[in-house]
């Protein structure tokens, strides 16, 4: 697994009880949960910062540790960016669970996810890019200010976005994000509601998969803008619908 986070955690866990080895590979400064995980076998650090270092690290480590075929788990926006950008490097030595980049980037960049929903008719929220558009977002209000691609932690991707009421606090918002990431990513984007969102979910098409979720406790979230994301898994096959 690339990153030692809660996500990381998970993976171990479901990995290690069906008697598959686990390998975790953290940052120096990262998260390191995944690693106090009794099914994990061995933790190393990631060598370094740059991708050529670390496609190389990974090819040595497959090559002296026999590690052929193994999975690779990016747990992370990053890590799974990184993979996709050396995609066929790394599939020659490993069975990889994440796409190449050019299919990745659509989902990694926001900017391009909106883009893409657009050219094929899919509803999203009133959505501005202030730093590269020459058309400043004007409301309506409340909005948020964003990231469109996630680097490293702030406190920005950490809170995920920030919520905004008036234009006012809208330039304000935007002088501080930009301090923390590169102005040309930053987003406006029209907050919705609760009910206002109904509107953007598909009422077409087949059932592919389900999904039930129950709203975590406060303590797992900030406020309107999410929080981090925990789950548990059960079996409930009286929840899917007949045939």
């Amino acid at each position: 697994m690339l990153g030692g986070d809660y996500r990381g955690l998970g993976i171990a866990q479901s990995l290690g009880r069906q008697g598959i080895p686990v390998w975790v590979l953290r940052e120096p400064s990262g998260h390191r949960i995944a690693t106090m995980s009794r099914y994990v076998q061995r933790s190393l650090i990631w060598p370094g910062s740059h991708d050529d270092d670390n496609v190389a690290f990974l090819l040595d480590l497959n090559h002296t540790h026999g590690l052929q075929d193994w999975l690779l788990f990016p747990t992370g926006d990053e890590m799974t960016a990184f993979v996709g950008m050396h995609h066929a490097q790394l599939s020659s030595r490993y069975c990889l669970t994440t796409p190449p980049w050019e299919v990745f980037r659509w989902a990694y960049d926001k900017r391009l996810t909106y883009r893409l929903a657009s050219e094929i008719g899919v509803p999203t929220p009133l959505t501005v890019y202030p730093f590269t558009s020459e058309t400043p977002y004007s409301g309506p209000y409340p909005a948020i200010v964003k990231p469109g691609v996630k680097l490293g932690l702030d406190r920005l991707s950490i809170e995920k976005a920030w919520r905004v009421e008036d234009s006012a606090e809208l330039a304000e918002r935007f002088e501080e994000a930009a301090t923390l990431h590169d102005p040309a990513t930053l987003i406006a984007r029209f907050m919705l509601e609760d009910s206002q969102a109904e509107a953007f979910r598909p009422s077409r098409g087949h059932i592919m998969a389900t999904l039930l979720s129950a709203k975590p406790p406060p303590s797992w979230r900030s406020p309107d803008l999410g929080g981090e994301t925990r789950c548990s898994k059960r079996s409930t096959p009286s929840a899917m619908p007949n045939g």
